[in-house]
Order: structure tokens, then C-alpha cells, then sequence
């Protein structure tokens, strides 16, 4: 996972398609800053984006999801 947007990272920090294993799924998400996959009325109810992206990832390769 990677943000577009993060303030630490640089375009050309981000590999190619070429440079990753044929097991790794690059995700670039245009938003979320540094670390920032955080949405929801934060900070009372946080919605953190990896935690509602593991389970659809998964159920990609899961039969009966």
C-alpha cells in the first residue's frame, strides 16, 4: 500500500510492476498522506481503510465469500 500523496515518499520511490514479485499486489491509493488511511468522526469512531481492505482482498481468493 501506498499514498500518491505521502508527504516522506517520492514518485520513483514507488516500484514497477518489473521490481515486485509476481505474489505482490501493488495498491497506490491517490489519498491518505503519510500513513493516513484513517477516515470516519476521528478521532471518537476511526474507520481504518486496511482493516476494511483485508477482508475484500481476501475474499478474492476465497471460495464461499
Amino acid at each position: 500500500m501506498h499514498a500518491r500523496n505521502d508527504p516522506f515518499m517520492f514518485a520513483d520511490t514507488v516500484p514497477t510492476a518489473a521490481e515486485l514479485s509476481q505474489n505482490i499486489t501493488l495498491e497506490l491509493s491517490p489519498d491518505g498522506g503519510h500513513v493516513g488511511f484513517v477516515s470516519g468522526l476521528w478521532p471518537w469512531r476511526p474507520q481504518y481503510w486496511l482493516e476494511q481492505r483485508i477482508p475484500d482482498f481476501l475474499s478474492e481468493y476465497l471460495t464461499g465469500a
